[in-house]
């Protein structure tokens, strides 16, 4: 059997790929417990035979950490991705292409399975990325900045007048510090996405798609002025076809 581990910086993610599609997807958020603990709540009993495919961004002791618990239930064999220079379908923009993180790659890979066309891609996270990729496959490079709960953390540790500040309303232009607050990171994210989107329309003469996922998409669809597309679980997604060619 196999299992898909999505390893984010703030939530843990797990599925079972069957022959038809990966299943029964469990997360819980791992940023300050122990891992083996979020480990231990998602994942069933492994057997040796099993198979563990992670995709991690988390710091590098979450290696070790999952290393070892994995010795203490089952021993199941272990393969870490990293994004490719060209793979699945989609040709890597970065100089480096390790260097891209590998969630922002198997959304890539997931987004090219799911449209033939042009695509962005929009992971809404612990960190907010957007990845603009041409029909041909071809990556055409991407942004990333704090995600919705980190920029507002970050506003209130450069601000500390604006750290109590809360419940705010998303609006348009605020009359108070309040809504200021709340609608400001989450307008600028909407305001970016629309952005990329636009540079590609322009770049290859032709509307792309727009995907996006992550904990935090539910919070940015309302805002956005472009045409979307709600695509939960891209990264899990990714690994079921990475894992499904490689079963081949």
């Amino acid at each position: 059997m196999i299992h898909l581990v999505d390893l984010g910086n703030t939530r843990l993610k797990v599925a079972t790929l069957t022959a038809d599609s990966f299943n029964e997807v469990r997360e819980c958020v791992h940023r300050g417990r122990p891992l083996g603990e979020s480990l231990s709540e998602l994942l069933p009993a492994l057997a040796p035979s099993d198979r563990l495919l992670v995709a991690s961004v988390a710091p590098p002791e979450q290696r070790e950490a999952l290393y070892a618990w994995n010795l203490q239930h089952g021993g199941a064999r272990v393969a870490w991705l990293a994004a490719q220079a060209h793979a699945f379908g989609v040709n890597n923009a970065y100089s480096e292409p390790e260097r891209l993180g590998v969630d922002r790659w198997l959304a890539l890979v997931a987004a090219r399975s799911l449209t033939a066309g042009p695509v962005c891609v929009v992971d809404c996270g612990s960190a907010l990325t957007v990845d603009a990729m041409d029909g041909a496959g071809c990556h055409r490079g991407g942004l990333i900045l704090p995600g919705l709960a980190a920029a507002a953390r970050a506003l209130g540790e450069s601000a500390p007048a604006l750290a109590s500040v809360s419940g705010g309303r998303i609006v348009e232009l605020a009359d108070n510090t309040a809504d200021a607050v709340a609608s400001g990171p989450l307008l600028a994210a909407a305001a970016l996405v629309a952005r990329v989107v636009g540079r590609l329309r322009a770049g290859i003469q032709s509307e792309p798609a727009c995907l996006v996922s992550g904990g935090d998409a539910a919070l940015l669809l309302p805002w956005l002025e472009v045409a979307h597309r709600h695509v939960p679980n891209l990264v899990l997604r990714g690994l079921a076809r990475v894992a499904r060619e490689k079963e081949r």
